[in-house]
């Protein structure tokens, strides 16, 4: 500071700093001016705060950078001693295999989205012509493999056509009504009618082949014994 020394108030008192309040310091910032009233941009209080109403410029060594201490006051650091080395070896392994994985991922969900999206607009019905053989529909012929089990009746409007070979295994046969049961070949001869008329008759195309045949009486010839004995009496008698 400059050299007061020697001289008179009145030829030095510009220059001496001051408080602008021109009373004691207190905890209020006061701003200071100097021995003409101008202010300098600095306040201060009793508490050493400072206020600064300009730029605030300090000379700093290049690699250095203040920090506060464990004292609250501004200290230079060196910038070396707050850098470390890591590898990042095994971080940018684990980076690229998960950008790979998301790229997967996101392929995934696009082409799944769409197969959501396909399902959802299927019908009430589910199975339409665009599904696989493996669904049953009802409105389409479908191949049954294996056994079928079926609870309840079972009603058929057309024909029923079983290869050679194959047997219908029931516990009965009933016609319902007029409507009788046919045996038919597969070009539509009938060989058996049943049931005709709603009755239980049944009738035979053909020649019938039996290693026995047990009845009480036959239409038109009644009782057979009685008939083989009548007959036998009348050709005994002429001989």
């Amino acid at each position: 500071m400059g050299n007061l020394s020697n001289l008179f108030i009145s030829t030095s008192y510009q220059s001496l700093i001051h408080l602008g309040s021109d009373n004691t310091a207190s905890s209020t910032l006061v701003g200071l001016q100097d021995g003409l009233g101008n202010p300098i941009g600095i306040a201060v209080n009793t508490s050493g705060e400072l206020s600064i109403s300009g730029s605030f410029t300090s000379s700093l060594q290049q690699g250095f950078v203040l920090v506060g201490n464990a004292l609250g006051k501004t200290i230079a650091v060196a910038t070396s001693s707050l850098a470390s080395t890591t590898d990042l070896t095994s971080l940018n392994a684990f980076s690229a295999s998960q950008i790979t994985k998301d790229s997967t991922l996101a392929s995934y969900t696009g082409s799944n989205d769409t197969k959501w999206s396909n399902l959802g607009s299927q019908s009430g019905s589910f199975v339409t012509e665009s599904e696989t053989g493996s669904f049953a529909r009802t409105n389409v012929s479908n191949t049954f493999v294996g056994n079928q089990t079926i609870t309840g009746s079972l009603f058929v409007s057309g024909n029923i056509n079983m290869v050679n070979g194959a047997d219908i295994v029931t516990h009965h046969v009933r016609a319902e009504g007029s409507n009788g049961l046919e045996l038919q070949t597969s070009n539509g001869t009938i060989i058996v009618a049943m049931g005709g008329g709603g009755g239980t008759q049944a009738g035979f195309v053909g020649a019938v082949t039996a290693n026995s045949v047990s009845a009480s009486s036959f239409t038109g010839l009644g009782n057979l014994t009685t008939y083989s004995s009548s007959v036998d009496s009348r050709i005994f008698s002429n001989l």
